[in-house]
Order: structure tokens, then sequence, then C-alpha cells
């Protein structure tokens, strides 16, 4: 179930990484602002300013890509879900 909280338990993650686009941002808890920042440095996406445009451009890539696999697999897991909470609900 989903519950209302206040912008105090949510952060601003900086998707691309502040450096490279300080106004993209997404809320999310704690919890999920530190895997989100550990998908990135996992997959050594640099959040160190960098002056080149094309370098930049293709961390800045990357970061989107780290950010729609965790979208990804999401939706797989939501999916999922809903497919065993119908399977649950037919042999009811």
């Amino acid at each position: 179930m989903l519950r209302p909280v206040s912008k105090r338990f949510l952060e601003d993650h900086h998707i691309l990484g502040e450096s490279h686009d300080p106004k993209l941002t997404a809320f999310l808890c704690r919890n999920c602002h530190y895997l989100a920042t550990e998908n990135l440095l996992r997959a050594d996406v640099s959040m160190l300013p960098e002056p080149e445009p094309l370098k930049r451009a293709a961390i800045m890539l990357r970061a989107l890509s780290v950010h729609h696999r965790m979208l990804s697999d999401t939706h797989w897991q939501l999916a999922t879900s809903l497919e065993e909470l119908h399977t649950r609900g037919e042999t009811e």
C-alpha cells in the first residue's frame, strides 16, 4: 500500500549527476537514493565535472541508461506481482 510521505523523507537524486545537469532530479527515499547512487558507481559513471562536451554527453547517456535499467527492473517486478495476484485470484 502506498502512503503519502512528507518531503523531508525524500531526497533529490540528480539522475545525470549534479555536475552534468543540476536541474534533472527525481525525489527518492533515502534507501532508493542510495541504491541509485550505488548503481551509478558500479557502472563507473563519473559524477565529476567533465569539460569536454562529447565525454560529458557519453557520461550523461550512461547515467540515463542506469536510470532506465532501474526503471525496467521495477516494471518487471511490478508485472510479476500483478500476474501472481491474478493467479491467486483465479485459485480462490
